[in-house]
């Protein structure tokens, strides 16, 4: 979840943007697979994805 996340970013943990990316992208996977797909949940999750690939694209940190 984003708590972790945030601890993570404070901790220095990601040594990698790849580290990153793959937590973000498990924890919008999750959330779509744990909730009910038009759930609202869900529908945050895809928002969410979409919103941080975008601002990744922006800052030059996306190449998947």
């Amino acid at each position: 979840d984003l708590s972790t996340i945030g601890k993570r970013l404070a901790s220095g943990y990601y040594v990698t943007r790849k580290l990153f990316i793959a937590d973000m992208r498990r924890m919008f996977s999750n959330c779509k697979t744990f909730n009910p797909e038009d759930s609202y949940w869900a529908n945050c999750a895809v928002e969410l994805e979409r919103l941080f690939q975008i601002k990744m694209k922006e800052m030059g940190l996306w190449d998947y």
